[in-house]
């Protein structure tokens, strides 16, 4: 109401609207489009989380940070395990390179990188399911490795 009563009050302001939104649409349509970026969106990272608030597995292990189908796993030679996370950890993307961020000490780990991690290994799905409190993505192959904290060099020695 108070739009068509300023418009009102102004001798020919209604014509003058309806043209620059009628030229408005004719520029519009003589614009180019813009271009569609032919890479596919990236896929959704699978982080499944545990809480480390209470007793943890403290075996250290050392590998690779690999990413597939959208799963983070430690990789040592022939043998591989899906990386159950604490609880805060992120994954996020920048230009196609998959990071994980730890809050608590502000590391963050790149994806093709090598890792060291303290925690330990758990074959049985059913019993991280429990533990992360959601079922994992069966694209998400175990066995799990149940991350305590990540490693430093000093865990080696």
């Amino acid at each position: 109401m108070t739009v068509m009563r300023g418009l009102g009050r102004r001798p020919g302001a209604l014509p003058f609207v309806v043209i620059a939104v009628a030229l408005a649409g004719s520029v519009g349509g003589c614009a180019t489009a813009p271009s569609v970026d032919p890479t596919p969106q990236p896929v959704e990272i699978h982080l499944p989380t545990w809480d480390t608030s209470g007793p943890v597995p403290m075996a250290v292990a050392s590998g690779i940070l690999r990413e597939d189908g959208g799963c983070l796993y430690l990789e040592e030679g022939d043998s591989r395990h899906l990386i159950v996370w604490p609880r805060g950890f992120a994954a996020f993307k920048v230009d196609g390179t998959t990071f994980v961020r730890d809050p608590g000490s502000a590391r963050v780990i790149s994806v093709n990188e090598p890792i060291l991690l303290v925690g330990g290994e758990q074959p049985d799905r059913s019993t991280v399911e429990g533990l992360v409190g959601r079922a994992i993505p069966a694209s998400c192959s175990g066995p799990f490795w149940l991350v305590a904290r990540l490693g430093t060099p000093e865990d080696v020695n």
